[in-house]
């Protein structure tokens, strides 16, 4: 199995688990992660929503906001074009709880 397979089949994984709204008709076409010398090149704001990335960062990688939002390297993993960049506090603050039930 090749890291394109587990990948996929961590999705798989993970997304039976996600309790969605609507009927949904997902399917993982691939593996779309830049790779430059074998490390990530790759950022956030180019493979998810931007109402996705503050939930996802909320649920899996930070607890709070103001632990990354003047971190220029973490915001610059996060998002890669200057534009969010600038307004990447406020996508994160308004997204925040959405993954994990606490949104209001």
């Amino acid at each position: 199995m090749d890291a394109n397979d587990i990948f996929k089949q961590e999705i798989k994984n993970e997304y039976k688990e996600v309790q969605w709204k609507y009927p949904n008709s997902f399917k993982l076409r691939g593996y779309l992660t830049k790779l430059v010398n074998g490390k990530v090149a790759g950022c956030l704001d180019e493979a998810l929503l931007d109402e996705d990335i503050g939930g996802f960062v909320g649920m899996y990688l930070f607890n709070a906001v103001d632990d990354i939002k003047n971190n220029t390297e973490i915001m610059g993993d996060i998002f890669s074009h200057p534009e969010n960049r600038e307004i990447g506090a406020s996508i994160l603050f308004s997204n925040w709880n959405k993954w994990n039930g606490e949104e209001e």
